[in-house]
């Protein structure tokens, strides 16, 4: 996505470098208002739900993606915790509670020509009592893999992450 205008004033963008060794930005050319428009990465709280060497996949019901397995979740709102938007996500996604959570690793991805990059943040974490996930317009299906035999992931950070995963169990 390009952004031409400035949000403050309308004034044109262009691209500055602010800093020695860091990309250029975008910035108002009106100097009264010298506006930086940062570009940063979109954050979002995805969760490993496990049983034993066993990982939760979803089958994606919306693109990106569309009908390729992954770890389920989603991005933050504006001004959420974490913790608080993957608990949001899983329930929303899946119809069920998480419990235990635990910071798996956090990584950067890329996701689409709108959102480039996301900052991706992995919890692991087990279902609440005996409920079973459910199927939604966002997930049309789920299925426990084991971490030995799991299909392609469409996200890298989503490999990384169940790499990550595995080290921790293991050691």
């Amino acid at each position: 996505m390009r952004f031409h205008f400035c949000p403050k004033c309308g004034g044109a963008l262009k691209n500055k470098v602010l800093e020695a060794k860091h990309p250029a930005q975008l910035v108002c050319k009106n100097r009264a208002c010298g506006y930086v428009f940062y570009l940063n990465s979109t954050p979002a709280a995805v969760a490993l739900i496990t049983k034993g060497d066993k990982v939760l996949l979803a089958k994606r019901g919306t693109a990106p993606k569309k009908g390729e397995w992954s770890l389920p979740g989603g991005f933050l709102e504006n001004g959420e915790e974490p913790l608080k938007g993957m608990r949001r996500e899983i329930k929303e996604e899946l119809g069920v509670a998480v419990r235990d959570p635990r910071i798996v690793g956090i990584f950067v991805d890329t996701y689409t020509a709108e959102i480039k990059h996301v900052l991706v943040i992995f919890y692991q974490v087990k279902l609440s009592g005996r409920s079973l996930p459910k199927t939604t317009k966002e997930v049309t299906a789920t299925r426990w893999f084991s971490v030995h035999a799991l299909p392609r992931l469409p996200f890298d950070s989503h490999r990384r992450a169940i790499e990550a995963w595995k080290k921790m169990i293991t050691q």
